[in-house]
């Protein structure tokens, strides 16, 4: 068998899986388009950065204030300590670091037109082996003004630390973010069981009962009513087969009550008829055990058949079940040599019942204590009132019972053994017509183990129903 697995831990692994995977193409997608647009961001801040400041760029401290006032929101101003400027009319300072724009080859510089026709600057470009080196900008109208460069180098120093900031806090955040996807999970499936639970109720409360009943509830999402319409027509089906099953039992019945009670009649004159003692009398009085056996088949199943169709209780009223059975154990004390009677039974107690069916079901019992008991065992009857119901209990000895049996005990033609049910007379329809009769009375009837070699059958039920 293989193990089982829950659908809810599943579920919501997978979902957390999803969500860690959209985290981390989220990543990858937004450090590739973010980077780009970086770049051309800073470009375009440059350029509406430097036109307010363009007077003051031989200065370089000037010029750098002037450029930070104007970008405060910018992320160029962040950058804006690593701006060369190459170009300046008046010597440098002593740390300025302009004299790394000797480093540039002229020959690897290209100057690009402006992406604004009301731009006064241009684009300043170089590629070492087609990769850009440095970006940057210088007024228009004068070729020889100075120029405002930043390093690639630079802006991927900048971007790297944003991304790490980025994944820091990630890491941190990392743990609320699965724990809330989650919470998702857990209520995405709880909504999503609630239809399956309702359909799961229906099912637990199907049986052969009611399965005529519909009160199954049809979900709001449609996905869930092509199963639910499923459950449906599988108990309209099963509802359909008991119920001819039931009448078919029914009717079998009472078309072989007819000609078996002539069978009997007939069968009975003719042993009447032959010489006493004849092989011909006694194959005839066999045949006439054989009938017998049938008709009580046939009531049995007649009985069993209304018990199905919930007609088997015919007319109630007080029965004095005390005093059945004081009268049953004396009868039985008085028969019974080889068993030892006992019997504790409260007096006085009266239970509004069908007699006849009450009457039937305490000598099946007994019959079954007395069928399976052994020579010099007991058989022992308790009657009790238990608060607004009665407790009847018959206990006896019997060989060495198995738990097949207590599990099977009221199961139809079920008789235990087959070795030893040979030699007890019986059909096994003895102990699922007494369960039936209890249910006719509201009442359950219990088979129990209570040693190896003892078995007991207890009934409860309550006085009026």
């Amino acid at each position: 068998m293989k193990p089982v697995r829950s659908l809810t831990v599943l579920l919501s692994l997978q979902i957390m899986l999803c969500c860690g995977l959209v985290i981390a193409a989220n990543r990858m997608l937004a450090k590739h388009f973010v980077t780009m647009d970086v770049y051309q961001s800073i470009e375009e801040e440059m350029r509406t950065g430097l036109a307010p400041c363009a007077g003051l760029i031989e200065n370089r401290a000037e010029f750098l204030t002037c450029y930070r006032k104007n970008n405060l929101q910018n992320a160029s101003r962040y950058l804006s300590d690593a701006f060369l400027i190459c170009g300046l009319q008046s010597p440098p300072p002593e740390n300025d670091d302009s004299h790394l724009c000797q480093q540039i080859d002229p020959a690897q510089v290209q100057w690009l037109p402006s992406r604004h026709s009301d731009s006064y600057l241009k684009r300043f470009f170089t590629t070492v082996d087609s990769r850009p080196q440095w970006s940057g900008l210088r007024l228009v109208n004068a070729p020889g003004s100075p120029a405002v460069l930043l390093s690639k180098d630079h802006i991927t120093h900048f971007l790297d630390r944003l991304w790490g900031y980025r994944d820091n806090t990630l890491i941190i955040v990392l743990p609320f973010i699965l724990f809330l996807c989650a919470m998702v999970a857990l209520l995405a499936i709880r909504l999503m069981m609630v239809p399956i639970g309702s359909l799961e109720k229906s099912l637990l409360k199907l049986s052969a009962d009611n399965f005529d009943a519909s009160d199954i509830v049809y979900s709001r999402f449609k996905e869930f009513n092509g199963l639910t319409k499923i459950y449906q027509d599988l108990r309209v089906r099963l509802d359909e087969s008991f119920r001819k099953a039931r009448n078919f039992t029914g009717y079998a019945s009472h078309e072989l009550k007819t000609p078996l009670t002539i069978l009997r009649g007939s069968t009975e004159r003719l042993i009447s008829q032959l010489p006493v003692g004849s092989p011909t009398q006694m194959q005839a009085s066999q045949m006439g055990e054989e009938v017998e056996r049938l008709i009580e088949i046939t009531n049995k199943l007649l009985l069993l058949s209304r018990a199905d169709a919930k007609v088997l209780v015919e007319q109630r009223e007080d029965f004095d079940v005390s005093g059945f059975l004081e009268t049953l154990v004396e009868d039985a004390a008085a028969f019974q040599e080889d068993i030892h009677i006992e019997s504790d039974i409260a007096p006085g107690l009266v239970w509004h019942c069908d007699p006849v069916l009450i009457k039937q079901l305490v000598h099946n019992l007994y019959s079954n204590a007395v069928k399976y008991n052994r020579a010099g065992g007991r058989i022992r009857f308790e009657l009790k009132r238990s608060n607004d119901g009665l407790t009847l209990s018959l206990s006896n000895t019997s060989a060495r019972l198995s738990q097949e049996v207590a599990d099977h005990a009221f199961d139809r033609f079920y008789r235990g053994d087959p070795s030893r049910s040979r030699s007890v007379d019986g059909l096994g329809l003895g102990l699922s017509i007494c369960q039936e009769i209890a249910h006719a009375h509201k009442g359950t009837l219990q088979f129990q183990v209570l040693k190896p070699d003892t078995a007991a059958l207890t009934l409860r039920a309550p006085l009026h129903f």
